[in-house]
């Protein structure tokens, strides 16, 4: 008979479900029947874990153990979870839900919000402070330089957005930290400057993301570190202060202009005040505002614009805050935030909490919203959503600084900062870079126990800035037409405008894209944002669609990509031939002379509209003369020959601002076919020359911009016309070749000193010519191609001249035997060879080459659209030559685009 008293030393509850089973109660075994979730937090940043707690209950409300849960969340992208765990971890900001589950039954969902913050990701193989981080057209990120353990490092690599890892790329060719990093038009990004074991750096150098590596190009022409580098709107960029040779301490008031195209640093103005540490800042009017840094420990509260048209700095308001190393960031509003970094207070560093904004409207700084943390040497990256990121920095602390693993978000609208989500690991000298989709990659830089080679991103909570209704997408120039249409490897400029209720503001950190990367790639650097590169050719013109996005918010617009080759663009309002062209400061080309017509009006070209308009007449008609673009942005217009000998003394100079002439000092020695040199002091050398068809000098002169007048400098040690002249890396000027008296060709060669006012000869050429071009090429090395020779009236033979040895050598044969053609170094490195006089059939060719100067070989490239020689070659801006004029079987007004 079944026994209902319990075991004596049953549980409890087991003695009553026993009770209750086998004694005819009413209950039943436990049925899990509720799960109940709670956390102790409901929020998270980024990378933040939160541990959630379950709760099982019966049928009859008792708390069951033994349970096992399975875990999940409705959101995964949001958080995930882990599947037995219940610990959470945030992954992107938004809001999930979190369930519990076990036989069939699933829990209340629990909320979870993430909120903005950073998330590790793959590792640099090396570990690194002090580096660059350059975005490139095809989405990669090249970080490069650096130090490393007290290492520096010339060593870079790539970071992969869609992987997450980073891969080793070509090394420097020199070791460097503290040096800058510029994302140019044609894609490349120019490494300049820096520091090394060696002390303070001059050389340069450029990436190409196509190959890989890195190649020298001209150096600068004061060494320095830390020093602000700016692409301007031209192309061109701007390195000025920094630190120089002499005092790490002491600060420069130097600056300099890199020319991509021909590969070299020339000085521009000095800043009014010697700055170290100090930022640069585009502007949305193209100047650059340069503010605070310091000088000898004293640390500055002033600040000044460059103008890129005058080459001047001028001082503007100053800081409410004497500082250095802080951030400069541009808003979409077109003003400028400062914040943070340290100012001297007695003998000791104090790192700062406030910042400021300042408006190029009035030249005036106002306080805004204080740092929650104050922080030196911190970065700061304007994110789509129209907000600034700052991240990390130091305090100072005794003998040491700390890192910094905080960040904080500034709000333009509100004025104000507050914190975000921390970084994954303190860190300072970091770089931090807006990847295309949004997020921020930030990678080494230095904790406690030095550098690092961890990299995260940051994740914001939105990509759309507030009260933004739509994005127009326009090209620069606002004079460019609708649609433009650019050559392979050129580039077209664009620029996100964002409406809001309160009016319109230029877009500084969008999304930029391409309907066919495989053709035209577009910049999201911040370096060089909305610049679209052609890197392919297309069969036949391909219209391309470019967008702006910002979050949910895009706008569009188009640009056609011409096959590589020649096209037709307008015509000029007269013929010209053997007459002058300049490229001014505004991007115009200015076109003089040359024409059988008494005073023609030169013309202007205008690269936007592909047309020539009328500008002011010459004061004197003339031939064979020189044209040279000043450093003020006037253009000097000397010598030549009217209707025949004698060459011409008269001077005037062109005006762009009013598009007029004005006559100058006159030449001691009327002269035509001399040659005219910008020198790295801003005076013109004027070399050689002729008055008739025997009758050349060995006279030189200097035109000085100041006083509007020339005087005579050393002679020649040969007498010669037809000859060329090419300023070299060092500021030197090679004169090569030409005709001398009695008709003889010229094999000679001779070097200007600008400091000594003195010619000295270097090598000869190894074939004597006349009408033959002479190109500096990137490395420094002079290629001097084609001409007429003794043996030929079109010679195809090439040579290179080396300035370090003072030697010819020769290299490839042009593919066609020329001369009275244009060469034109391109962007791309290589040298664009057009036109000329041939001899089979006699007369104007059509045909073009390129020279590539790494093979050493010229290959054939598309025909000019008509046989053309004693004509004009310029480079635009956007990368594109324009050829004009000359002769070819007529006198032509015709013009073509390559």
């Amino acid at each position: 008979m079944l026994s209902c008293k319990p075991a004596f030393f049953a549980p409890v509850a087991l003695l009553l479900s026993v009770f209750l089973t086998h004694c005819g109660g009413s209950g039943s075994s436990p049925t899990l029947t509720t799960i109940a979730v709670t956390s102790p937090q409901s929020s998270i940043a980024v990378s933040g874990t939160d541990t959630f707690s379950a709760t099982a209950k019966d049928q009859n409300g008792n708390v069951m153990s033994g349970v096992t849960l399975a875990w999940a969340s409705s959101a995964s992208n949001v958080a995930a979870i882990g599947a037995s765990s219940g610990v959470a971890m945030g992954l992107l900001p938004g809001m999930t839900q979190i369930t519990a589950s076990a036989n069939g039954v699933t829990s209340n969902p629990a909320a979870l919000t993430v909120t903005p913050g950073f998330l590790s990701t793959g590792s640099m193989s090396s570990a690194r402070s002090d580096a660059t981080a350059t975005l490139l057209d095809n989405g990669m990120v090249l970080i490069a330089g650096g130090m490393a353990s007290g290492n520096y490092l010339s060593e870079a690599e790539l970071y992969n957005p869609a992987s997450g890892t980073f891969t080793v790329t070509g090394s420097m060719k020199t070791a460097r930290e503290l040096h800058s990093a510029t994302l140019l038009n044609s894609g490349m990004v120019l490494i300049v400057g820096g520091y090394n074991s060696g002390g303070f750096l001059s050389s340069a150098e450029l990436y190409n993301p196509v190959s890989g590596t890195f190649t020298l190009t001209g150096s600068l022409n004061t060494p320095r570190r830390l020093a602000p580098t700016i692409l301007l709107q031209d192309g061109t960029v701007l390195i000025a202060g920094g630190a120089g040779a002499t005092d790490p301490l002491v600060a420069l008031a130097s600056a300099e202009i890199y020319d991509p195209v021909a590969g070299t640093f020339t000085p521009t103005g000095n800043m009014n005040v010697a700055r170290r540490l100090t930022t640069g800042t585009m502007l949305d009017n193209g100047m650059v505002l340069f503010a605070g840094g310091t000088n000898t420990n004293v640390t500055l509260g002033s600040a000044e614009l460059y103008n890129p048209a005058t080459g001047a700095f001028t001082l503007t308001g100053s800081l409410n805050t004497a500082r250095c190393y802080h951030t400069a960031t541009l808003l979409d509003n077109g003003m400028v935030l400062i914040a943070g970094g340290e100012t001297l207070s007695g003998s000791s560093d104090v790192a700062l909490a406030s910042a400021e904004m300042y408006n190029p409207a009035n030249g005036i700084f106002t306080a805004t919203g204080n740092l929650n943390t104050a922080r030196v040497d911190p970065t700061a990256t304007l994110l789509n959503n129209g907000t600034v990121l700052l991240t990390g920095g130091y305090t100072p602390s005794g003998t040491s600084n700390d890192p910094l693993s905080s960040a904080e978000v500034f709000d333009p609208v509100a004025g104000t900062l507050a914190t975000t989500g921390s970084l994954n690991s303190a860190r300072a000298t970091q770089t931090a870079t807006l990847l295309p989709n949004g997020t921020v990659l930030v990678e080494g830089g230095f904790d406690a126990d030095g550098s690092l080679a961890s990299a995260e991103f940051y994740e914001p909570g939105t990509l759309t800035p507030a009260g933004l209704t739509s994005i127009t997408v326009s090209a620069a120039p606002a004079t460019t037409p609708a649609t433009a249409t650019i050559s392979p490897g050129t580039y077209q400029r664009f620029i996100a405008t964002g409406a809001f209720a309160g009016g319109n503001q230029q877009l500084n950190a969008v999304t930029w894209s391409s309907s066919d990367s495989g053709t035209l790639q577009i910049s999201n650097d911040a370096t060089n944002p909305g610049s679209a590169v052609a890197v392919g050719s297309p069969a036949t013109a391909e219209l391309i669609t470019v967008t702006a996005s910002a979050g949910n918010i895009s706008g569009t617009s188009t640009l056609n990509v011409r096959p590589t080759g020649f096209i037709a663009t307008g015509s000029m309002k007269v013929v010209r031939e053997d007459f002058t062209a300049t490229v001014l400061n505004n991007g115009l080309v200015l076109v003089a002379d040359g024409s059988p017509e008494v005073s023609a009006p030169a013309e202007l070209y205008d690269p936007a509209t592909g047309t020539f308009s009328v500008t002011g007449t010459p004061i004197s008609p003339r031939y064979f003369a020189t044209a040279t673009l000043l450093e003020n942005g006037m253009v000097l217009i000397a010598g030549g020959s009217s209707t025949g000998p004698p060459g011409l003394s008269s001077a005037e100079l062109y005006n762009p601002a009013t598009g007029t002439f004005a006559a100058t000092g006159s030449l001691n020695t009327g002269r035509y076919d001399h040659t005219a040199t910008l020198l790295d002091n801003g005076m013109v050398l004027i070399t050689g020359g002729q008055t008739s068809a025997s009758s050349f000098f060995a006279s030189a002169e200097l035109y000085n911009p100041a006083t509007g007048q020339f005087a005579y400098t050393g002679n020649l040690n040969i007498a010669r016309g037809q000859h060329t002249a090419t300023r070299l890396d060092d500021g030197s000027v090679l004169i090569a070749g030409g005709q001398g008296s009695g008709g003889a060709f010229i094999a000679s060669a001779e070097i200007y000193d600008p400091v000594t006012g003195s010619f000295t000869e270097s090598g000869s050429l190894n074939i004597p010519r006349v009408s033959h071009t002479a190109t500096l090429l990137p490395n420094g090395i002079v290629l001097v191609a084609g001409g007429v020779v003794n043996s030929s009236f079109a010679s195809a033979s090439a040579e290179l001249y080396n300035p370090a040895s003072g030697t010819f050598t020769t290299t490839g044969n042009l593919t066609t035997g020329r001369s009275d053609h244009t060469a034109t170094l391109l962007g791309s490195g290589l040298v664009l060879v057009a036109g000329g006089l041939v001899l089979s059939p006699a007369g104007a060719t059509a045909s073009a080459e390129l020279y590539n100067p790494a093979s050493g070989t010229f290959t054939a490239t598309g025909s000019l659209t008509v046989g053309r020689s004693v004509h004009i070659a310029a480079l635009l801006n956007n990368g594109t030559v324009l050829i004009a004029g000359g002769a070819g079987g007529a006198v032509l007004s015709s013009a073509e685009l390559y």
